[in-house]
């Protein structure tokens, strides 16, 4: 959202301005952008491999998972596997209603010892979990940098709120005073050309 009205608000500008200074504006914000984003188009690693080489058999497989592995984070080492649910990594436990959304998740544990559980979701900053509506503390302590939190004998419902960074709280922040700024511009007009714009 914040890249779209950025987006919208830049072409806005350019628009306005002169045509020699729209030009200047405009070759200033290409190379920023090239600037500033060229190390996300360098390739990590060259591989001598051919089409056929890279498109079969295992090599074929961790490149289906690739994509994934640009949208983890740090913690996730290994992520290689595929988790159909939480599990119980040490003690015993039940683990029942397990539910996943975007930004949250829940299930119920019913522990007969101490457990740990882990959840098949990475942990990205920063989720709070409640035990019993109590907040609890996690760790990502395995390769896989997923959410795991140990439990003592007991039933219980626990519960993951995605929170929000200061980062995230200025983006959204950022969006939100952007989208403003392009309603008023749209609709009440401070100048002729911008009308002439708009029409």
């Amino acid at each position: 959202m914040a890249i779209f009205a950025t987006s919208l608000l830049s072409g806005l500008v350019i628009k306005l301005i002169p045509v020699k200074l729209a030009l200047v504006f405009s070759l200033a914000l290409v190379l920023i952008t090239v600037v500033f984003n060229f190390i996300y188009f360098k390739p990590e690693t060259f591989y001598p491999l051919t089409d056929e080489q890279k498109l079969t058999g295992q090599n074929y497989q961790i490149q289906q998972q690739a994509a994934a592995l640009d949208y983890l984070p740090l913690t996730a080492h290994l992520p290689n596997t595929i988790a159909s649910g939480p599990t119980v990594t040490a003690g015993q436990a039940t683990l029942t209603n397990f539910t996943d959304r975007s930004n949250n998740w829940s299930l119920v544990a019913n522990a007969n010892q101490n457990a740990t559980v882990e959840l098949p979701i990475f942990d990205f900053p920063v989720w709070q979990v409640r035990i019993n509506g109590s907040i609890a503390s996690i760790n990502h302590q395995n390769s896989l940098g997923r959410i795991a939190l140990s439990l003592p004998p007991g039933q219980f419902l626990i519960e993951g709120q995605l929170q929000d960074t200061p980062i995230r709280t200025t983006a959204n922040t950022l969006s939100l005073i952007s989208v403003l700024i392009i309603l008023v511009l749209a609709y009440q007009p401070i100048n002729k050309k911008l009308m002439t714009f708009l029409k």
